[in-house]
């Protein structure tokens, strides 16, 4: 797995975002989806929107499906699996992104903004898993 090392020794989070919080989560992941869009009305290379659109929708549609339950107290004990499948995904269309932005195929300043916003959907995404694995998360209270 991509990220196969969630345990509190070595993945820590600062205590005052021990919380998930699931508007935040959702909230990031409309960035990325945005900034994900706009890559693709930027491009010119039809095989580029096929592959990445299927690589970054497969990991956003599981990812909201998984943090939804998780919020909602319907996480079984595969979800810390799960999500780190989604993950797995949204590394491949970042992957996508940067062997294209090397090769100058697409806009440089939009690839930038999405690797940012990935960045932190993938710190929230990680931030969720700690939390259930650990069965610390009173995200009751957030929704």
């Amino acid at each position: 797995m991509f990220f196969n090392f969630i345990n509190k020794s070595t993945y820590t989070i600062p205590k005052k975002n021990r919380i998930m919080n699931r508007k935040e989560l959702m909230l990031q992941s409309q960035s990325v989806t945005q900034i994900a869009t706009d890559l693709i009305k930027n491009t010119n290379t039809p095989s580029f929107t096929v592959i990445f659109m299927q690589q970054f929708t497969n990991s956003i549609i599981t990812t909201g499906g998984l943090i939804d339950a998780i919020c909602m107290d319907y996480a079984s004990v595969n979800t810390p699996k799960r999500l780190n499948t989604a993950i797995e995904e949204l590394h491949k269309a970042i992957h996508i992104i940067q062997m294209l932005s090397q090769a100058s195929a697409i806009n440089v300043t939009l690839a930038k903004a999405f690797f940012e916003q990935s960045s932190e959907l993938l710190k929230l995404i990680l931030t969720g898993i700690y939390e259930f694995q650990n069965k610390k998360s009173p995200v009751q209270q957030e929704l």
